[in-house]
């Protein structure tokens, strides 16, 4: 949300950033390392950017050099993906980024810190809204995230205001895994589509191939 909200503010100088990291440090591995624990004391607020654009910057570079893109914390909080095994480093062009804010500047960006939060803004949706949720999924997510967990008790209560803000007027569309309970909570209101994802972003081989997951859309 942070790299977002800068992008929004000034791509051009994020941009300048980026490439600055990338022509800098490049693919070494000691300087990746030197990078990413930069990037890790910018996380804590044990240091802080000096610069406008910089977070975002650093973080791009971070995203793009890092092990098959993949943004994993450990338990304490810190980024620990190991650099990629990576030939060209290409990062996103300056028209890329001066898009991405054009899109950035026209919606509103939101930082929860607890999932009631989640339902409460969903319930504000109604007649004309578009709702669109893609949360941790439901029995693949582990515990190193302590705001979504993936307990079954907020999935059922996402997909209880989700079925009463369609009663207010929004249009509903969800994904999930595909299990027992998720269709439970979604046939009710929605038509289900069962379709197949190709997941190529996993820090382990097993979670990279293909997949069935739901797509959940209210019934008109």
């Amino acid at each position: 949300m942070r790299t977002y909200m800068e992008v929004g503010a000034d791509p051009r100088t994020v941009w300048t950033w980026c490439n600055y990291f990338a022509k800098t440090y490049g693919l070494d591995p000691d300087k990746y390392k030197e990078m990413r624990q930069l990037f890790n004391d910018y996380l804590s607020g044990k240091k802080k950017p000096t610069k406008q654009g910089d977070f975002a910057g650093l973080f791009l570079y971070i995203n793009h050099t890092c092990f098959n893109g993949l943004w994993r914390q450990n338990k304490n909080g810190k980024f620990n993906v190991p650099l990629g095994d990576i030939k060209t480093l290409r990062m996103p062009s300056q028209g890329a980024l001066i898009h991405a804010a054009q899109i950035l500047n026209r919606a509103t960006m939101l930082t929860v810190t607890h999932p009631d939060e989640v339902l409460r803004i969903i319930s504000r949706a109604g007649q004309g809204d578009v709702v669109f949720v893609d949360p941790p999924y439901f029995g693949t997510f582990d515990d190193y995230d302590a705001i979504f967990e993936s307990r079954e008790d907020f999935h059922e209560q996402l997909a209880c205001t989700l079925w009463q803000t369609n009663i207010n007027g929004a249009t509903i569309i969800a994904m999930n895994s595909d299990t027992p309970e998720i269709r439970k909570w979604y046939s009710p209101f929605c038509n289900i589509e069962i379709i197949q994802r190709s997941q190529n972003v996993s820090g382990r081989n097993k979670g990279r191939g293909e997949w069935n997951q739901i797509l959940a859309i209210a019934k008109v």
